[in-house]
């Protein structure tokens, strides 16, 4: 496979793709590297001695290419290092980023490999005395992965292909397993240096897949964690990165928290996992946990100090957070509580410091470990935060709540009284100014807030009650600037401009007549508290049926094609008891799902609810949730299939998430007798 014989070859494989008389030219050429030293070095004498006369004895004789004295040297030097290499690994199947004492052995190989058929026959020689196998026409990968196999059989023991290739790693199991696949397609000398490792074609044949054993690979895993806890105390400090004696162990518990927050990790290995730690993933943000495990570690080793005295014994880190925990001791949950009473903060001193503050926060109880919130680094915080990302303590009284805010809160709503007496409202755009206050501004913040504790089931708060006081529709549930737009037409019409009426309602192509003709054309369409707003300025029904025209009348009311398919959904819902079937379901011929699907991408984009997605809600008050449908679709499987593997696994998550479900998400798991303390 190298000298001239083989790039004579190789030439013969090329000319027969030329299709002029080069390739039979190039054919007979012979290779500067190939050609005799001697008769090279005669043919340069005697040119020079054309060219020059006797002069040219004078001159050093030029060696042709292929026959440079600096490249041997160079060839010289790399094959040495070449030599202490093969001497070390025992072959040349070198990576390309390979050194060997500062030389990049690697890319000479490389190199080597490229310029082969031009090679003088001596120097391919060399490398073949160090390594038969220095260029294979298969890649040099497979040729060191054969290496690894090769020491393997010299180290312990001959290959089972039939038992599984037994005994070796994972990843070179599925090598050997993979060429015994391959075996009818490999080179022949592939197949005869496979033969030396004993695989030849029948074993190949029966070799069967080298599996890990699962059970074996979780007990590996528990062990680490195991080693991993007793070393550090527990398992919160594992991050995704961490490492244990060469055991990807943080990558490994992620998987396992990702699981448990899917509700897909079965309850055993849920359980091993508890016995070495209980808190290995809390229903609280895992910074809490890593700074609790400080805190309490520096405990241990300092006895902390009085907690009076704010822990003086304790780091820095460890005071501050500890502090935090008494501010906010009222927004922990039970199993934090529980947690810190091991560190003498109790529940008496915590309260003092927060007077304001009652234990029966809005956070519903959990005390049993491995609920699915806060798995993960960077996801939400449910608990408590380290030190360094609080300011201030998550959930402490706003604007209008604590007393010393209270001053500025009446500032601003004297402010927006003034707005008000003037205008009649308090829909006013954000960048508002009155009197030199951002009114604008603040209420866009207040109504920020009062959004989040909707989100949140929370009642409103009192000081947004003294604002729905001055405006009852400060805050509407629709767009603001229909609200704005709707004071503009109550301010015009009562001021008696807009002549021009039909059925009682002005018309025209200004702003005023535009906006009362849409508001009528989409009438049945808008909020029920929308459509008594416009009633109080004389936009009724029939007044916006008259205002439109027979025309488009027909927008009042809803298509006779959503009649047709609604009888469908009427027919679901009495079959099934509910209108939460998948994407893809159909009910006698119809895709109910689709449609439904449909529906509710229109309802989320619309800012009010349409005379369709009424009429849905009355089949199904659920038929278009504020939480995800999967969520749904696992219900309705629970409450009709309640005995099922799945339906238990289902109810085992909910209780564990229970703090996080929506309330109505809570109520209706209430109906089925789910709740924190038992299962259906």
């Amino acid at each position: 496979m190298d000298g001239p014989l083989f790039a004579w070859a190789h030439q013969c494989s090329k000319a027969a793709e030329v299709p002029d008389g080069d390739g039979q030219r190039l054919l007979w050429k012979v290779h500067p590297a190939h050609r005799p030293r001697p008769l090279a070095d005669e043919l340069a004498q005697h040119m020079q001695e054309v060219a020059g006369g006797e002069a040219a004895e004078a001159l050093p004789l030029k060696r042709r290419r292929g026959h440079s004295r600096q490249a041997d040297e160079a060839f010289e030097a790399g094959l040495t290092r070449a030599r202490a290499y093969a001497a070390a690994q025992g072959h040349l199947a070198t990576r390309a980023d390979t050194l060997q004492d500062g030389f990049p052995l690697g890319a000479w190989m490389t190199n080597q490999r490229i310029l082969r058929l031009g090679m003088p026959a001596w120097r391919s020689a060399a490398l073949c005395a160090l390594d038969p196998y220095w260029d294979t026409p298969w890649p040099t990968l497979w040729q060191r992965t054969y290496h690894q196999a090769r020491c393997h059989v010299a180290e312990q023991s001959p290959l089972d292909a039939r038992g599984g290739f037994p005994g070796t790693g994972l990843s070179l199991g599925e090598w050997l397993y993979l060429q015994c696949t391959r075996y009818p397609d490999l080179h022949p000398e592939q197949q005869r240096l496979l033969a030396r490792l004993g695989i030849d074609a029948a074993a190949a044949r029966d070799a069967r897949p080298r599996r890990r054993s699962q059970r074996d690979g979780e007990q590996e895993a528990l062990a680490h964690a195991r080693d991993w806890a007793s070393e550090h105390g527990s398992l919160a400090g594992v991050s995704v990165s961490t490492v244990h004696e060469d055991y990807p162990l943080g990558r490994w518990l992620s998987d396992r928290r990702g699981q448990m927050g899917r509700g897909v990790l079965s309850p055993d290995r849920a359980e091993a996992l508890a016995r070495i730690d209980p808190w290995w993933r809390p229903p609280w943000h895992l910074c809490w946990q890593r700074s609790y495990e400080h805190a309490r570690q520096q405990l241990q080793q300092t006895g902390g100090g009085e907690l009076a005295a704010g822990f003086p014994l304790m780091d820095r880190p460890a005071q501050e957070w500890l502090r935090i925990q008494q501010r906010r001791y009222h927004l922990l949950l039970p199993g934090q509580h529980d947690l810190l009473d091991q560190l003498g903060l109790k529940p008496e001193p915590a309260t003092a410091v927060a007077p304001g503050a009652t234990a029966s926060a809005s956070v519903a109880p959990v005390r049993a470990p491995g609920g699915p919130q806060g798995d993960e680094e960077g996801a939400p915080a449910v608990g408590g935060l380290p030190a360094v990302a609080q300011q201030r303590p998550l959930g402490a009284p706003r604007l209008g709540q604590r007393p010393d805010h209270r001053a500025g809160f009446e500032r601003a709503l004297e402010h927006a009284r003034a707005w008000a007496d003037v205008h009649g409202h308090l829909a006013v755009p954000r960048e508002t100014r009155q009197n030199g206050f951002a009114l604008g501004m603040w209420l866009f913040s207040q109504r920020n807030r009062a959004k989040q504790r909707t989100r949140k089931g929370q009642p409103a708060s009192p000081h947004l009650v003294k604002l729905a006081a001055i405006d009852p529709w400060w805050n509407p549930p629709w767009d603001l600037h229909w609200q704005r737009n709707y004071y503009r037409a109550r301010d015009c019409m009562r001021a008696g401009r807009g002549a021009d009426t039909v059925g009682g309602l002005p018309v025209g192509k200004d702003a005023l007549g535009i906006w009362v003709k849409r508001q009528c054309t989409l009438y049945t369409s808008l909020h029920p508290d929308q459509q008594h707003l416009l009633t109080a300025i004389g936009i009724t029904l029939e007044a916006a049926r008259a205002r439109v025209g027979p025309r488009d009348s027909r927008r009042l009311t809803t298509t006779p094609r959503f009649d047709t398919d609604v009888a469908h959904a009427r027919s679901y819902t009495a079959q099934h008891g509910h209108l939460a079937p998948h994407a893809g379901e159909e009910h006698e011929g119809f895709p109910i799902g689709r449609w439904l699907a449909e529906h509710r991408q229109r309802a989320r984009k619309r800012n009010g609810t349409s005379p369709q997605a009424r009429i849905l809600a009355s089949l199904d008050p659920w038929w278009n949730p504020p939480w995800p449908m999967r969520w749904q679709y696992s219900y309705h499987h629970t409450r009709t299939h309640p005995d099922t593997p799945r339906a238990t696994r289902w109810i085992t998550a909910q209780r564990q998430a229970w703090p996080l479900l929506h309330p109505d998400q809570q109520q209706l798991l209430a109906n089925l007798g789910i709740s924190m303390g038992r299962q259906l």
